[in-house]
């Protein structure tokens, strides 16, 4: 409840006031009892506190910040007082009953005196005498130590640990270690000992040097672990051996003087095939100072066959084995005195080596004797002294736990069957272990070593003969051979034998030369070798001989027949007719060929031409030079021979040499040669070049033709005739090699720099060795340059084709009739090359010529080049479109910038043509935009002057007519409908009101306005107005209204811009309820004339236009009623509407009204 909670408040104010008045009550108290205490009873490092003498007080208030993070009390008693040198007590002693002391000091290391009081250690082996102090009184100085005795008297061998406590005025007290360890003689004998692995039955020793590592002469034993501690100290053996089985160590026990070394030697002599595991304990002076473990292996002897070379073998059903051979292993028939080896590879099982050595035996035929097992011991060895078969490496030892390769061999000597058993005997394997009983008695056991067979491998082997075959088996060599031609045969020998064979051919050479090779070497098995005989004859005749091949190994050779004929010499020469070619007259040909004699005789010849050939020509002498004409050529021996002709005439001379071989046949060598001159034509000599222009290469081919076999080598020459000054050429190739028959096609480029036909015009052609050369006529018509213009077919403007018509107006740019104020309108002109000739060209407006825009003026704020095409599109959205960002309104400023660039010139028209400069390539149809600006309104004419390379230049007429007009108001800016004044609403009979109009003239000229205003009838049907008008309708007047002096007729040089009467204005003023500033809207043309003569002046006009209203005077005045507004600038007109007096029946009336404006132009332009 409420009552409940406020009750709880008030106890708890009240139990707060009583706790802070207790408070208070224990602070009076204790300022009543403080006093100045001794420093030694403060904490040392504090404010009142004494000081250490060993440590900074920087290192205090460490040690102080980081036990007040683990301290909460935040107490500094750890600060030592006093400092223990040694800091702890170590006792060393090997003797029991003596009495061991050290001496200990407490040193004072703080700024202040201080009292101490030693514990004693609670074991009874440690007692501390009374301490030595400094002083009297038991107090210790800064810096000044006190000592105290530590006696230590042991009653047993062991490790003694205790402490003792110095007590200061601090809370927490000093502790000082008290060790006592025992220091007895050490012996380096290691914790295990691992004996390896040692066969059942055999005994292995393992020697292991120890050394005495103690300061003094011990006794050293070792004893069963199981037997410490002995009944008897006494009794522990210290000579002999000692033995747990399956191990000893010898000796039992040892005295070794300090540094001294012993040998001590370990048994190992297992009777399982397991791992054993003893302990033994190692006693110095009596007393156990660690323990020792013997491991050992014990093993059975096992090796096992793992690979054998081709796999082991399977015994046939009913084939007769060995009964105690494991594996079988048979080898493939071979032939006699050839090997087959296999490889073996054997695996030791066991951790120890094995030594063997292998026996071949015969093999064990006997069956297996059912009712019980057989006894072989008797027939365990039969040496077997034929056998066939051999390993490698006969004798060794088996390493631990290795593969070890053999390399099993079969050599057969007969033909027939090899069995055999080969044995691998183990050699020193221990016998069976002894008896258990005499296991127990202390003495080692004794080993007795013997021969083992650890494998038995049985090998089978068969033979069969050599098979040989020669293919063919006799060789007769065909026809006769040249002596001293080595003949070569090839045939084959075939090995169908089981193992390879080595070869060696016999050789015969008393008269003939027989030889085989190769003469040695080795066919593999199944495998054939090609073989060449080469039989060369000495003399001429028949041979026939039996060539023996000698076969290892093999009992007897094999034959081959051979039969072979030879004649007598034979010459060859290695062309087989000899072509001097074509030749020109009175020119030497060369040539040269060998003679070969193709036996191993000398060969005498002679050479000559035929003697027939030279009859049929009637000549003695023959054109032929043979050198040399005869000789003598060695055996295989080359004769080079060369024969020269001399040509007097042209002719085709086909002749025989003969060539006459002692005790042989003759050659016949045919000659054949053609005797000619150069000879070269042009296919056409006349060369018409059908399309050429002045100062343009023009290209075209003629052909060149050889008419001989003869290489012809020409060069063309310069240009000959009246025309050649004027024209230049370039032939290619310029010069050249024609082939035999060869037809070659020239190019050639001529440039001529004249119009009209080429007439008289050559070029000339040299051959070599030709006495006339040869001539080339040129002709062809060299056109000039000739230009096109035309517009496009959408302007309705006929091509420039047609200008051989009379009037030359034909070809027109209209830019229209009805052209808006400030619009832009473009046309284009298309110029077209009809030749290949390049020229630059210009074109330009005659008089409204384009102000081109500087750099700055050319872009406008936005970035936008007003200069581009993009500026000069009449819609201000693709504008903006293509240039991204750039907003409608920015386009139209940088549009109309660039508009008003153009017309700077004040002319009211400026025509602006791109590209207005550049060249016009060779067949080339050059688009040219033009493009029209304006700021005044009338009828313009211009012509455009296109000037192309040396042409006349070019003149087309443009035209276009402005309507619109420039003036507006102020405020309003340019519109497109007619702005409305309201006066709003007055009362009948009122104060006039008047309105301030300012209009603007954006146009170069002065402009002046006649102002009249007309009001608007209900009941007005009339749609026209026919006016008729007498000399000038709106005459110039001065200040006073009055109507001013004529100022005279323009001059013929001048163009003059007048009022047209048929203007139609188009603004007008509608009064209307609101009073806005809104100017009127003005339409009018004006037209440019361009005159000879004074324009003759009107006196009547009669005109029709729409019906404007009623001509009044009120209620709406104009002041002025005529004014001029100057060009680029603006005027003020004032209008007053005065508010009638309304007839009593009408409460109100509505007053609309129009003003027009009719604009001329008072000034020369």
């Amino acid at each position: 409840s409420k009552k409940t909670k406020a009750s709880r408040k008030l106890s708890g104010k009240e139990s707060k006031f009583q706790a802070e008045g207790v408070s208070e009550y224990l602070t009076s108290l204790e300022r009543g009892q403080n006093y100045l205490k001794n420093p030694r009873f403060f904490p040392l490092n504090t404010l009142h506190g004494g000081k250490s003498l060993v440590m900074s007080q920087g290192k205090v208030e460490q040690i102080i910040t980081t036990r007040k993070a683990e301290d909460t009390k935040g107490g500094t008693s750890f600060v030592p007082v006093f400092l223990a040198n040694p800091p702890s007590v170590l006792f060393s002693y090997d003797e029991v009953g003596q009495v061991y002391e050290m001496s200990i000091e407490l040193q004072n290391v703080t700024s202040t005196s201080h009292y101490v009081r030693l514990i004693p250690p609670s074991t009874s082996e440690f007692f501390i005498w009374p301490g030595k102090f400094p002083g009297k009184g038991g107090m210790i100085a800064p810096g000044m130590a006190c000592q105290y005795t530590v006696q230590f008297i042991p009653e047993t061998l062991g490790d003694y640990e205790d402490h003792i406590l110095v007590e200061t005025q601090l809370s927490e007290p000093l502790l000082i270690p008290i060790q006592a360890k025992v220091s007895l003689p050490v012996l380096t004998l290691p914790h295990i000992i691992d004996c390896g692995s040692c066969l059942i039955g055999g005994i292995k020793a393992t020697t292991i040097l120890c050394k005495n590592e103690g300061v003094k002469t011990g006794k050293f034993s070792i004893i069963p672990k199981k037997a410490w501690p002995p009944p008897n100290p006494g009794a522990v053996a210290t000579v002999g051996i000692v033995i747990q089985d399956p191990f000893g160590i010898q000796p039992a026990g040892l005295e070794l003087a300090p540094g001294e070394k012993a040998t001590v030697e370990v048994m190992f002599f297992p009777s399982l095939p397991e791992t054993s595991q003893q302990t033994f304990t190692l006693l110095s002076d009596n007393y156990p100072v660690n323990d020792v473990t013997v491991t050992g292996l014990g093993e059975l002897v096992a090796v096992e066959l793992l690979f054998v070379t081709g796999g082991e073998s399977k015994p046939a059903l009913g084939e007769v084995t060995d009964v105690t051979a494991q594996h079988l292993v048979r080898f493939d028939p071979q032939n006699p005195h050839t090997s087959k080896e296999k490889k073996l590879v054997i695996r030791n099982s066991t951790h120890v080596e094995l030594p063997f050595l292998w026996q071949i035996a015969k093999p064990n035929l006997k069956p297996l004797i059912p009712e019980g097992t057989a006894d072989f011991t008797k027939d365990r060895y039969n040496q077997d002294t034929e056998s066939a078969f051999s390993l490698n490496p006969e004798q060794g030892i088996l390493l631990p736990c290795a593969d070890h390769e053999f390399i099993l061999t079969y050599t057969p000597q007969e033909l027939k069957s090899y069995h055999s058993v080969i044995q691998m005997v183990l050699r020193d394997i221990p016998e069976s272990p002894c008896l258990l009983k005499e296991r127990m008695l202390q003495n080692m056991p004794e080993c007795k070593v013997q021969d083992v067979i650890g494998l038995e491998i049985e090998v089978k082997g068969s033979t069969e003969p050599f098979h040989l075959l020669l293919e063919p088996y006799a060789i007769i060599v065909p026809g006769e051979n040249l002596i001293g031609v080595n003949v070569r045969k090839k045939f084959k020998m075939w090995n169908n034998s089981k193992s390879l064979i080595k070869y060696r051919w016999e050789k015969i050479t008393p008269c003939e030369i027989l030889e085989v090779l190769p003469d040695t070497g080795v066919i593999g098995m199944n495998k054939c070798r090609e073989f060449v005989l080469s039989i060369t004859g000495s003399k001429p005749g028949v041979i026939s001989h039996n060539l023996q091949c000698n076969i290892e190994p093999g009992p007897e050779p094999v034959v081959l027949h051979v039969e072979a004929a030879f004649k007598g010499p034979l010459l060859r020469i290695d062309v087989p007719s000899l072509w001097f070619g074509l030749t020109k007259q009175g020119e030497s040909v060369l040539r040269t060929f060998e003679i070969k004699n193709l036996c191993q005789h000398p060969a005498q010849w002679r050479m000559q031409e035929s003697q027939v050939c030279l009859a049929e020509r009637n000549e003695e002498v023959s054109p032929f030079t043979i050198q040399p004409s005869a000789g003598e050529i060695p055996p295989l021996g080359i004769c080079s021979v060369s024969v020269q002709f001399t040509s007097l005439q042209c002719q085709r001379l086909q002749t025989v040499l003969e060539i006459a071989v002692e005790n042989g046949e003759g050659i016949h060598l045919p000659v054949f040669v053609e005797v000619q001159t150069p000879q070269a034509c042009l296919i056409s000599s006349h060369l018409v070049f059908t399309e050429i222009y002045t100062a343009v290469p023009a290209k075209a081919t003629c052909k060149l033709f050889n008419q001989t076999l003869l290489p012809a080598k020409y060069l063309w020459g310069k240009l000959i005739g009246s025309q050649a000054v004027s024209c230049s050429v370039t032939v290619s190739p310029a010069s050249g090699t024609l082939g035999p028959n060869e037809e070659k096609e020239i190019c050639v480029e001529l440039s001529a720099n004249v119009v009209g036909e080429l007439k008289d015009l050559t070029l000339s052609c040299s051959i070599e060795d030709m006495a006339e050369p040869l001539f080339l006529s040129i002709s062809g018509e060299v056109k000039g340059l000739h230009v096109t213009y035309s517009v496009p077919c959408d302007s309705g403007i006929a091509s420039d084709e047609r200008q051989m018509s009379p009037s030359p107006w034909e070809l027109l740019l209209d830019f229209g009739s009805e052209v808006a104020l400030n619009d832009v309108v473009k046309r284009q002109l298309i110029v077209t090359n009809l030749t290949a000739i390049s020229a630059p060209f210009t074109l330009e407006a005659e008089y409204f010529t384009a102000c081109l825009p500087t750099p700055e003026q050319g872009l406008c704020p936005s970035g936008l080049n007003l200069k581009s095409d993009l500026f000069f599109s009449s819609s201000s959205k693709c504008l903006v479109k293509r240039r991204g960002p750039v907003t409608e309104h920015a386009a139209r400023k940088a549009q109309s910038e660039f508009a008003a660039a153009m017309l700077s010139h004040g002319k009211g028209v400026a025509f602006h043509i791109q590209p207005c400069t550049g060249t016009l390539k060779g067949f080339q149809q050059l688009i040219i935009e033009i493009a029209a600006y304006n700021n005044m309104w009338g009828e313009y004419q211009d012509n455009l002057v296109c000037k192309v390379g040396d042409l006349q230049p070019k003149l087309i007429p443009m035209q276009m007519t402005v309507n619109g007009c420039p003036i507006f108001l102020k405020m309003a800016g340019p519109q497109t409908e007619s702005p409305i004044i309201r006066f709003g609403t007055h009362v009948s009979g009122g104060s006039p009101v008047l309105r301030r109009v300012q209009l603007c003239n954006p146009t170069p000229f002065d402009i002046r306005l006649d102002l009249e205003t007309y009001n608007q009838e209900q009941d007005d049907e009339k749609v026209v107005d026919l006016l008729m008008l007498f000399e000038d309708p709106f005459p110039l007047k001065d200040m006073d209204g009055n109507e001013a002096a004529s100022s005279g007729s323009p001059s013929e040089s001048e163009i003059v811009l007048n009022l047209d009467q048929t203007a139609i204005p188009c603004g007008s003023i509608h009064p209307a309820s609101q009073s806005t500033d809104e100017p009127p809207d003005f339409d009018s043309k004006e037209k440019e004339i361009s005159s000879q003569e004074p324009a003759a002046e009107k006196i009547v006009s009669v005109l029709v236009r729409p019906h404007a209203g009623v001509p009044a005077e009120s209620p709406y005045t104009i002041t002025p009623r005529q004014i001029v507004v100057p060009g680029g600038g603006s005027s003020d007109i004032y209008i007053s509407f005065t508010p009638h007096i309304l007839p009593k029946t009408d409460t109100e009336e509505r007053y609309e009204g129009s003003m027009l404006g009719f604009m001329s132009l008072d000034d020369k332009v």
